[in-house]
């Protein structure tokens, strides 16, 4: 790693092996990239600059930030910046001038993959979610029961706990030491402490290395072509590093260049850029093909169960139907509708979004955005429903951007908190100050036609307000509104105009005032007092 890590822990900037955190500005990267242009983000400069740099531990280069403390030596968080201060450690990273978890670098073992996935030192794959340490419920890193997976993986003391460990290597094998005491197993995702390392290997940890290790090279090409059924399965595996169109094109998403679709000459683009990454391992792979996604027939609800787990869904109990927690939509219960919805546009978006896979490129919007304290005016209440520019009619719970999570569950989700809330609290909680105050900060898209109500929730994160859904980047807004669904439901919210104007004529704004308070008395949107 050619990086002066120095550099980025002078801007407050923790390093994990592939994970980054800001302390000061509480943002998380997954490269190097996106510290780079983060550092010299104006909002960043600023909070250093009004950073109070005169504090009892300044001169042993440790800050306070918030309730914490940071050491720009080690690099590293700490409740006990006296005790810190002592240790034989930060005297000697002091002394030596070097950051003591790296001082031979950043651990090679671990590399971030095109389609979301880790590949430890070359020799297997890992999802995301044994990355991160959840076992079950269980995160591992936080030592806590966890409820939403999907947010529990962007929360800042999570990432901020995953960037303070290390992968380490032990009789051939690899574990991810969490304390002095518990190592983490990342194939039986279990913990244990240093001296049952040894003894925990068992048949069962033997069964996942292989599983996870199976790749496909040039000897066993020939079984493609005597079974035409996996050769379709492997080349849509490579969705996650190509976009395929009709006419077989594929464009690869990491460099940009364009080939016809044939799985060989996917396969050996894919070569090109991982021996860049791993000269001394991945030059000895011809291809890599992983079978993770590939449907078991023989026991296909098993094999959902476990890759909706992997990839941010639930199955309900009888397993008719699913979820997806990132994106927070309903899913039909198959593989193959669950492999294309993780292989889509809009929970790639998601992802992305949360930090959890590569930034790419993407549209701009091509419309002008009002504030939503201006839009208040155009928004009068009904009986039974809001009425947006006096003909589109609006769910309550959806102007106050709150959704169903998931059926039966009894849970909402608030698009604007990004929290679960139990349904019978849902309506207190859109009352309280934080909620109301995030509704307002949004922007309303002024989409050309009028016929829509997509707001900006927060960059990059937007809200269609006609069928109470979240869309991460503009493109997929621009895809969804012009999807059939989407028009279909719009047919059913949008007024007639006799309706629209009888409607207007009894519950419309009578009110040219602008100010907010009077308008959200107006809509019945005032905060509860305590």
């Amino acid at each position: 790693m050619n990086r002066d890590l120095k550099h980025y822990s002078k801007n407050f900037i923790l390093c994990g092996e592939i994970d980054y955190h800001c302390f000061l500005c509480q943002e998380s990267f997954v490269s190097f990239e996106g510290v780079d242009k983060h550092v010299k983000w104006e909002k960043h400069r600023v909070a250093i600059k009004n950073l109070e740099k005169d504090g009892p531990y300044s001169k042993d280069s440790i800050f306070k930030i918030r309730e914490d403390y940071y050491c720009e030596i080690c690099n590293e968080i700490t409740t006990n910046a006296k005790k810190h201060r002592d240790t034989k450690s930060h005297k000697d990273a002091k002394e030596n001038s070097t950051i003591p978890r790296y001082a031979k670098g950043i651990s090679p073992f671990v590399l971030r993959k095109a389609d979301g996935s880790f590949s430890v030192n070359g020799d297997f794959k890992i999802n995301l979610l044994e990355w991160h340490g959840i076992n079950k419920d269980f995160c591992t890193l936080c030592a806590r029961e966890i409820r939403d997976l999907a947010i529990h993986v962007t929360l800042n003391v999570h990432i901020i706990n995953l960037i303070q460990t290390k992968t380490m290597l032990f009789e051939k094998q690899y574990y991810r030491k969490l304390r002095e005491d518990k190592f983490y197993c990342f194939l039986c995702s279990n913990l244990y402490p240093i001296t049952d390392l040894e003894k925990h290997w068992n048949s069962v940890c033997e069964a996942t290395l292989k599983a996870k290790a199976k790749v496909l090279n040039e000897k066993d090409l020939h079984l493609i072509k005597d079974d035409p059924e996996l050769g379709k399965a492997l080349l849509k595996l490579q969705s996650s590093f190509f976009d395929i169109d009709e006419s077989d094109k594929a464009k690869c998403l990491e460099c940009g260049e364009t080939m016809t679709a044939v799985l060989e000459c996917l396969l050996d683009h894919r070569k090109k850029h991982t021996s860049r990454r791993q000269k001394d391992t991945e030059n000895e792979k011809s291809y890599e093909v992983y079978f993770a996604e590939v449907t078991d027939h023989g026991k296909r609800r098993k094999d959902l169960a476990a890759y909706c787990r992997e990839n941010f869904m639930k199955l309900n109990r009888t397993g008719s139907w699913g979820f997806c927690t990132i994106c927070c939509v309903p899913i039909s219960a198959h593989m193959k509708q669950a492999i294309e919805h993780v292989q889509g546009q809009r929970h790639k978006g998601f992802l992305e979004l949360k930090g959890l896979r590569k930034r790419s490129q993407h549209e701009e919007p091509y419309c002008e955005k009002q504030k939503f304290t201006l839009f208040l005016k155009h928004i009068f209440k009904t009986d039974t429903a809001y009425c947006v520019k006096s003909y589109l009619s609006i769910d309550g719970y959806s102007l106050l951007l709150m959704g169903e999570y998931m059926k039966g569950s009894g849970e909402m989700k608030c698009f604007a908190c990004d929290e679960v809330i139990k349904e019978q609290l849902a309506d207190d909680h859109c009352k309280t100050k934080a909620h109301i105050d995030r509704v307002l900060s949004c922007h309303v898209m002024l989409v050309e036609g009028g016929l829509e109500f997509i707001r900006m929730i927060r960059p990059n994160l937007y809200h269609c307000a006609i069928c109470n859904v979240t869309l991460a980047y503009w493109e997929s807004v621009h895809r969804h509104i012009t999807a059939l669904i989407h028009g279909m439901k719009k047919t059913k919210k949008v007024l007639p105009p006799p309706e629209a104007r009888i409607l207007y004529n009894k519950y419309g704004c009578r009110t040219s005032k602008g100010d907010i308070h009077i308008q959200l008395k107006r809509l019945g949107l005032c905060e509860k007092k305590e």
